[in-house]
């Protein structure tokens, strides 16, 4: 039985700042603050062993700190292990060689761990909206389309090459993606900028807590500049696709392998083998993004709510939500093709796991956003504008059940169905007002009250926000009655 390895998380956000030392660790859980380290990537943890978790955002010099992506290495007994474990060194892994066939078992050395950041942004297509969600025209325009030398616009890419770590050796636990630090490799960045030059996309730690070694990504410290010089230079002329310019956001692949001392080849034991290594099976990605204040707040759709839709609607990832009728399981019937697939009536969502995180959500933007009560008539989102962001819990939570009074059924089904139907669904994405008034006589703006896609022209447009397809089934679910409180 040969196990199977995989990095945690599959994707993980960097963001840069300009303190020039102090950093934390991304947040970890949905709505949760970052997690306090030390200068090696370490969680500072209380006399409970809990991971703490930071209070200022700033160094004492006022400076931003930057948040570090923490990566694992997760082991899974075969492909029907679900919930795996965090890879411990010392512990005894089965794996197969792929050349021989070999069956080894093995007792956990080290982690190598390799990154390769870059910055494609100035060679790369112009931003232009909804264009590119679903792929470039061939006419598309380019971002510093002036430069049309094939080799020219190859340096208009960041490229510091990739970098490796290991714990076992002291000197190899630390890597900068540095101008002059990849010597093996041909660097490109780019001329000396105004404001401020780009010399780094950040760097990689690994580090080693409680026997697991672990993975540190820091981005580049804010950084940007233009090449552009002259009068009046450098400017930026729009919010986007300036000219000359680079910044120092980056993105990219994280790979890793496992250093292992074989003890048993086939049932037979090994005596004085040499370390084997073993790449880890399944990768992952990290992004450097921009600073963010408030991670306690919650996006009305997050990135994994985008995710999941985009896995349960085109890569059948939860078939009893979205599939083939009959939806018990079974092979699809003889003929069946994609075009068959469709929402399952009968799927019941729990309600604090899958609606209870969507309708709480709007009620925290009250501290990030004021709302603009002469063109809206009140808040929106508020019980007294009969809105959907402040809710009684034991009213929406509770289902349908045998014996429940007649009275307080409809009371609790009316408020999931006005919830419902303030909703913005597809189609909807340019209409400001739902199309019903509520018992005061007052049409209600839809939900969410956010920019959309392309809330900026009248070319393609998606002036408002709307919930993914996935989230808007679950919902509907939910204001039939048909969900469980598992609580």
């Amino acid at each position: 039985m040969t196990n199977l390895f995989k990095i945690h998380p599959a994707i993980g956000i960097a963001r840069v700042g300009d303190s020039p030392s102090e950093f934390y660790l991304a947040p970890e859980k949905a709505g949760a603050l970052p997690i306090k380290c030390d200068n090696q990537g370490r969680a500072v943890l209380d006399k409970q062993g809990r991971e703490q978790t930071i209070e200022k955002f700033k160094d004492a010099q006022g400076a931003i700190k930057r948040q570090a992506a923490r990566f694992r290495v997760y082991v899974y007994k075969d492909e029907n292990d679900k919930h795996g474990h965090e890879l411990k060194i010392g512990e005894m892994i089965e794996v197969t060689n792929w050349r021989t066939g070999e069956l080894f078992k093995g007792k956990v050395l080290d982690i190598s761990w390799t990154v390769y950041l870059a910055n494609k942004k100035s060679s790369w297509y112009q931003f232009k909206e909804l264009e590119g969600e679903h792929g470039y025209a061939p006419d598309h325009p380019l971002r510093n389309a002036s430069i049309t030398d094939t080799n020219a616009r190859q340096r208009l890419i960041i490229d510091p090459g990739p970098q490796s770590v290991s714990y076992l050796d002291p000197t190899q636990r630390r890597a900068e993606f540095a101008q002059g630090k990849n010597s093996d490799y041909p660097q490109s960045f780019p001329p000396p900028l105004r404001p401020n030059s780009i010399e780094t996309l950040g760097e990689i730690i690994t580090n080693q807590q409680n026997d697991h070694n672990r993975l540190i990504v820091l981005g580049g410290f804010g950084n940007s500049g233009s090449f552009k010089t002259g009068f009046g230079e450098p400017r930026i002329n729009q919010y986007a696709n300036n000219d000359g310019w680079f910044d120092d956001i980056s993105d990219g692949p994280v790979t890793a392998q496992i250093s292992y001392q074989p003890i048993d080849d086939d049932g037979q034991p090994v005596k004085d083998g040499k370390p084997q290594m073993v790449n880890v099976d399944v990768p992952a990605w990290v992004i450097v993004g921009y600073p963010r204040y408030a991670p306690e707040i919650l996006d009305i759709i997050t990135m994994d709510d985008l995710v999941y839709d985009v896995a349960v609607r085109n890569f059948d990832f939860d078939p009893e939500i979205y599939g083939i009728p009959p939806f018990d399981g079974s092979k699809p019937k003889s003929g069946a093709t994609p075009s068959n697939k469709q929402w399952n009536d009968n799927y019941y969502p729990f309600f604090y796991r899958d609606i209870w995180p969507i309708l709480t959500r709007p009620n925290q933007f009250q501290w990030v956003m004021v709302f603009d009560a002469p063109a809206f008539g009140g808040d929106p989102h508020s019980t007294a504008a009969g809105g959907a962001g402040n809710f009684d819990e034991d009213i929406v939570s509770v289902p349908p059940y045998e014996g429940e009074d007649p009275e307080q059924r409809e009371m609790r089904a009316e408020k999931r169905r006005f919830i419902y139907h303030i909703l913005r669904k597809p189609e909807h994405e340019n209409q400001y007002r739902a199309d019903f008034k509520d018992d005061r006589g007052y049409q209600p703006p839809m939900m969410p009250l956010l920019c959309g896609d392309n809330p900026l022209e009248n070319t393609l447009p998606a002036k408002f926000l709307r919930l993914t397809n996935t989230q808007l089934f679950l919902l509907r679910q939910w204001s039939e009655g048909k969900f469980i409180n598992e609580r």
